[in-house]
């Protein structure tokens, strides 16, 4: 999915958070207007794909912290927020007349808990959601067609705090289904997103077995030419690819390698991402390709 005229003011201030988190309010100012005048800002250019805008400011402020991590603390308490959620959302799930939907409206939703959101979710909040999550029919037909005739899966995680639902949702699909999972999370720090440390944290190992992505690069989202050889092997041979984010949909979107075996599981908390899936703000959607 090409970047959108409109997901520049959107990065814009995404930066301006995560800068305020670390630098401070004066000097993320500062940054941002930096970054904001920089040539990959000039002219709105088309043709390329947010997350690797994204990656560049990030590499800057890495550079100017001198940290690879800076936002390790909040990623900690990102999921020690969603672990707080899990017997409660566990319960929710195996109470539900479709544990399946459930469970994945749950899995996409939790990245509402997500520290670089100006008006972060809480636990009420994100269970008020689940009320009114509704995913699409056929689509969730298609899923689970596709999860019945799977063998192995390769799902490539987000953020932190929604790793813990994912945890939740691989869970519950290998109680209905006969299939192996592998966890793909980044090699890298990338904003809040899950490293193999932090999957480990959210308790991913006690589910699926645990690799990292292998790209040695501070890349949000999944670029299959840049995967090391251990999870290129795994997405290759995989039966079905869960992709979990906008990061990793803005990215894989449409991609042949992937065609007829991945679903997008994503949260529609932004308008480019709810026009090409045809559906509300703040809607879950799932999208199989």
């Amino acid at each position: 999915m090409e970047i959108q005229s409109e997901c520049y003011p959107c990065i814009v201030k995404m930066l301006g958070t995560v800068a305020g988190k670390v630098l401070g309010d004066g000097a993320a100012a500062e940054f941002v207007a930096r970054i904001e005048a920089g040539e990959a800002f000039q002219g709105n250019p088309t043709g390329r794909r947010a997350p690797l805008l994204v990656r560049d400011a990030w590499i800057e402020l890495v550079r100017q912290l001198g940290d690879p991590d800076p936002l390790a603390d909040l990623k900690r308490r990102q999921n020690e927020a969603a672990l707080a959620l899990l017997p409660a959302a566990r319960q929710t799930v195996s109470a539900a007349a479709n544990p399946l939907a459930t469970a994945l409206a749950l899995a996409i939703i939790g990245n509402s808990l997500d520290v670089l959101i100006p008006d972060q979710a809480g636990g009420d909040d994100l269970m008020a959601r689940l009320v009114t999550a509704r995913l699409h029919p056929e689509q969730l037909a298609e899923f689970r067609r596709r999860l019945a005739g799977a063998k192995t899966i390769a799902y490539l995680g987000d953020n932190c705090g929604e790793a813990v639902f994912d945890r939740l949702l691989i869970e519950t699909i290998t109680t209905w289904f006969d299939v192996e999972v592998t966890f793909i999370a980044r090699a890298r720090p990338a904003l809040n997103d899950v490293t193999l440390a932090e999957a480990r944290a959210a308790g991913l190992h006690l589910v699926a077995r645990l690799i990292d992505n292998g790209i040695d690069d501070a890349l949000p989202s999944t670029l299959l030419e840049l995967l090391g050889p251990e999870a290129r092997a795994v997405i290759e041979q995989a039966d079905l690819v869960v992709s979990k984010g906008g990061g990793n949909f803005e990215m894989l979107e449409g991609h042949p390698a992937l065609a007829g075996r991945v679903a997008f599981l994503v949260d529609g908390k932004c308008d480019p991402l709810c026009r090409e899936n045809d559906v509300r703000p703040g809607a879950p959607i799932l999208r199989n390709e």
